[in-house]
């Protein structure tokens, strides 16, 4: 006569042997974040930025796919499988540490005589989203990036902001929920700079320009402590940090609104004649 299992002893083999089945893919989950380094080093004789991407687990990406700009790339170079055409480059990383490089054209001519990305021998205004590739990924099942930008500086210039919140030095910490294959994008300024801070709520704005430029910086700051109680009102939510960038000519003179940050002209007003604000359009 067969001896009964009692049901607390069958519930307790099935909970084992479940784990048992689940534990290989448990622990290959433990591999799946990655390492995605960002650098970024300015080249003002040539008017170009060096940029590289590096992996540490190259096995989990497949392939990384993004439009060719002839106009604007240069000697892209990659260790693993790499194929560059007039159109697209594909770049399928080895195993390991894997990076790509290119050389990517900053200035930029909105209207004639007129530039939303420009360096100069002194600074450099830009958006990441100009430099850094938008790309096309295949990953492995459940990968992720956790991702930095490291920039790096001519000797002679002091500083680099951007809307991402610092690591330390010139080392900035990319997160954007919504990839997993993260990337800097949003107004960013290099050079040597003026630069004032504030913390307001729970936001910490910074409003940068070159030295020599006329951007009123502490009236930007001080505009920002009179209308951001309205702005969480309407919004409830607002951003850990906020990058304001301003200059005059040659920059086009407007403002435009990026990722965490805007670029206003220092011609434009705070506050215009009408009581229409610039500054507030672009927020």
């Amino acid at each position: 006569m067969r001896s009964a299992v009692h049901a607390p002893t069958r519930l307790l083999m099935l909970l084992v042997t479940a784990l048992y089945l689940l534990l290989p893919g448990a622990l290959q989950a433990k591999g799946l974040p990655y390492q995605l380094e960002y650098r970024l080093e300015f080249l003002p004789q040539s008017g170009q930025a060096l940029v590289t991407i590096t992996l540490d687990k190259g096995e989990l990406l497949r392939s990384i796919r993004f439009d060719n700009l002839p106009e604007r790339y240069e000697d892209i170079t990659a260790s693993g499988k790499l194929m560059v055409s007039a159109t697209e480059v594909l770049w399928e990383p080895e195993a390991g540490s894997a990076s790509l490089s290119l050389k990517v054209k900053i200035n930029h001519e909105r209207d004639p005589g007129e530039y939303d990305a420009l360096m100069t021998r002194n600074w450099a205004i830009f958006r990441g989203d100009d430099l850094f590739p938008a790309v096309k990924t295949r990953f492995e099942d459940g990968a992720y990036a956790v991702a930095t930008l490291d920039v790096v500086l001519p000797p002679h210039w002091t500083s680099v902001e951007t809307g991402w919140p610092r690591k330390k030095g010139n080392t900035f910490r990319i997160n954007n929920p919504e990839r997993k294959f993260d990337r800097p994008t949003g107004w960013m300024i290099a050079g040597t700079l003026g630069t004032r801070r504030g913390d307001i709520s729970d936001t910490a704005i910074t409003v940068s320009a070159p030295k020599d430029s006329a951007v009123r910086r502490m009236d930007v700051l001080t505009f920002f402590t009179f209308v951001w109680p309205e702005l969480q009102r309407a919004f409830v939510q607002t951003p850990d940090k906020l990058l304001v960038v301003g200059m005059g000519d040659p920059m086009w003179r407007g403002g435009l609104s990026g990722p965490n940050s805007l670029f206003l002209h220092a011609d434009r007003p705070v506050v215009s004649e009408n009581g229409t604000s610039p500054l507030m359009h672009e927020l």
